[in-house]
């Protein structure tokens, strides 16, 4: 199931007695998602020039940047996680349909529903056990083994992409579940 067409699903006009549920939730996940896209896209602009700064010093002065790995690791984890729900609600994420294109439509609404609410369930047990590492690592002290820097807020930070795309897959769920009702 293409999630663009989803995404196009709640930008229509609600009918009458339609549940407006998913439809809200979007009014409020966009501009989230968008904002959390846009910390992901300046973190990747902030890579790009520790790394060009990086190469250039190892290169010309023979003093590469201390903890560059370091940094490279945790800036991609900001980056993955912030960028998820935008691209989700954006219904950009490739999908490889083989067998459910041959399915009739009725069939292909329904097999899309409960991947959603799957997705939901399993994405929110991400988002829970996250947080519950974050805590154990925060326990722990637990930092990177160059800069000392502690790893704990990253995860946290992890728990929060997480839990705002989980929170798009319900709101996908939602609009699809409407979508199968109304059939």
């Amino acid at each position: 199931m293409k999630e663009r067409a989803v995404s196009e699903t709640l930008k229509k006009p609600a009918q009458a007695g339609e549940v407006k549920i998913a439809s809200g939730l979007n009014k409020v996940l966009e501009p989230l998602g968008t904002y959390a896209a846009y910390i992901g896209a300046a973190v990747l602009g902030l890579l790009v020039l520790m790394l060009i700064y990086s190469i250039i010093a190892r290169r010309v002065i023979s003093v590469p940047l201390k903890g560059s790995m370091e940094l490279t690791e945790l800036a991609l984890g900001i980056i993955t996680f912030f960028t998820l729900a935008y691209d989700s609600l954006k219904g950009e994420s490739m999908v490889v349909e083989l067998i459910t294109d041959r399915f009739p439509r009725r069939c292909q609404d329904i097999i899309g529903t409960v991947i959603r609410l799957f997705s939901t369930g399993i994405l929110g047990i991400l988002s829970w056990q996250l947080i519950v590492q974050g805590m154990r690592l925060y326990g722990y002290h637990q930092t990177t083994s160059v800069l000392s820097i502690p790893l704990y807020p990253f995860l946290y930070i992890a728990a929060f992409g997480t839990s705002l795309l989980t929170v798009v897959y319900l709101m996908h769920f939602l609009s699809s579940l409407e979508k199968a009702w109304r059939k």
